[in-house]
C-alpha cells in the first residue's frame, strides 16, 4: 500500500504507515472471526448430523416395537359402528379447501435434488411418449412372455412417467395436515394407477378384452377408496380415521378381493396365462386366486373388528408381496428368454445346413 503510494519519507509518511499498520491489524482479526465462527458452524453441522442419525435410529427402534407390541391391539376402543358425525366432520376437513390453499401457498421451494428429478421425469415421460409409438403393433392374443412385457412397457412408459412424477411431488409435500394427506394420496393413486396401466398394458397378451372391462369397472372406485384411505391417516382426529379411513379400506379391499379372485381364476383373464407357464409359476398358479381373495378379505375383517391399524399394515406387506411376485415373474421371462435367443438363432442355420447336406 505504501509502496503504491510512492510518499517521501516524513511525518506524512509515518501517519500513513500507522493507518497502514491498524487496517492490517483489523484485517488479520476479522480474518480470524470469520474462521471462528465457520468453525462452530462446521461443528453445529456435525452435531446436528449426529443428532439426526439419532433420531432415524429412534424412529426405526419406535417402529419396530409398534409393529411387534401394538400391531395387534385393537384401533377402535369405542362402537364399532361410527357415527355419522364422525363421518361429516371428516369429510368436512377434507373439503376445507381454505386450509388446503393456505397450507399449498406455504410449501417450501423443493431442493434442487427434487427439481432435478422432476426435470428428469418430464423428459422421461416425452422420450416414452416417442418410445410407445415405435415397435411393432401388439398382437390381440398371446402369452405372458418377455416380448409380451416389452410390448407393453412400450405402450404404458408415459403413464408409468406421469405416476412417478406425481410420486415425487407428493412426496416432496410436506407440513400441516392437509398438505401432508395431499402427499400420501398422490402417492397412493401414482403407485396403484402404476400396476393397473401395467396389467392393462399385458391385457392384449393375457385376458384381452375381458381383463379390460374389469379395469375399467373396478378402476375408479378403488382409487378413490384407496386415496381415502391415505388422505384419512394424516386426518388430525382418529376418530375420523377410523370412520372415514376404516370404511373406505374395507370397502378397497372387497373390491381387491373380488377383482383378483375373478382374474386369477382357472378361466380368468389372468389365471388362464399363467398356468401356461412352467416350473413353480404354473405349480403355484391354482393357488393363487384363494391367496390373492383371501388375504384382503382377511384385512377388511380385521379393520372391521376394530383392528383397522393391524389390517391396514398387513395389506401393505401383502401388496410388496405380490409386487416381488410380478417381478420376479417378469425376471423369470426376460432370463429364459435371454438364454432361448441364441439357440432359436442356431436354428435356421442348423436347418439349411442339414438341407444341403441331404442335397
Amino acid at each position: 500500500l505504501l509502496a503504491k503510494l510512492a510518499l517521501p519519507p516524513g511525518e506524512e509518511r509515518a501517519t500513513f504507515e500507522e493507518v497502514a499498520r491498524d487496517i492490517l491489524e483489523k484485517r488479520r482479526e476479522n480474518l480470524a472471526a470469520l474462521v471462528s465462527e465457520h468453525q462452530a458452524h462446521l461443528d453445529d453441522l456435525l452435531e446436528l448430523d449426529h443428532v439426526l442419525s439419532n433420531l432415524t435410529l429412534a424412529e426405526s427402534e419406535l417402529r419396530s416395537y409398534a409393529e411387534e407390541r401394538i400391531l395387534w391391539i385393537p384401533s377402535v376402543q369405542d362402537s364399532l359402528v361410527p357415527g355419522a358425525q364422525d363421518f361429516q366432520s371428516g369429510l368436512a376437513w377434507l373439503s376445507d379447501f381454505q386450509a388446503i390453499k393456505a397450507e399449498l401457498d406455504a410449501q417450501a421451494r423443493p431442493s434442487p435434488l427434487i427439481l432435478s428429478l422432476l426435470a428428469a421425469l418430464i423428459l422421461a415421460f416425452l422420450s416414452s411418449l416417442v418410445w410407445s409409438r415405435r415397435g411393432p403393433p401388439a398382437p390381440t392374443e398371446g402369452s405372458l412372455n418377455a416380448a409380451a412385457w416389452k410390448g407393453a412397457l412400450r405402450r404404458i412408459s408415459p403413464v408409468v412417467a406421469l405416476c412417478g412424477l406425481a410420486f415425487v411431488i407428493g412426496n416432496s409435500l410436506g407440513g400441516g395436515a392437509h398438505a401432508l394427506a395431499i402427499g400420501a394420496t398422490l402417492r397412493t393413486l401414482s403407485l396403484y394407477s402404476a400396476a393397473l396401466t401395467v396389467v392393462w398394458g399385458i391385457s392384449p397378451f393375457a385376458g384381452g378384452v375381458a381383463l379390460r372391462r374389469l379395469i375399467w369397472i373396478s378402476a375408479a372406485p378403488f382409487l378413490a377408496a384407496s386415496a381415502l384411505v391415505a388422505a384419512m391417516e394424516h386426518a388430525p382426529d382418529l376418530d375420523w380415521t377410523n370412520a372415514l379411513g376404516r370404511s373406505a379400506f374395507v370397502a378397497a379391499m372387497l373390491i381387491e378381493a373380488a377383482v383378483l379372485a375373478w382374474a386369477l381364476r382357472e378361466r380368468g383373464p389372468l389365471g388362464a396365462a399363467l398356468r401356461l407357464h412352467e416350473g413353480i409359476v404354473g405349480r403355484l398358479a391354482p393357488y393363487l386366486p384363494y391367496l390373492a381373495a383371501g388375504l384382503p378379505l382377511a384385512t377388511a375383517a380385521l379393520a372391521a373388528g376394530g383392528y383397522y391399524y393391524t389390517g391396514l399394515r398387513l395389506e401393505i406387506r401383502f401388496e410388496g408381496t405380490l409386487l416381488a411376485v410380478l417381478l420376479a415373474l417378469f425376471t423369470y421371462d426376460v432370463l429364459l428368454a435371454a438364454l432361448a435367443a441364441p439357440a432359436e438363432a442356431a436354428l435356421p442355420v442348423s436347418g439349411e445346413s442339414l438341407y444341403k447336406a441331404a442335397d
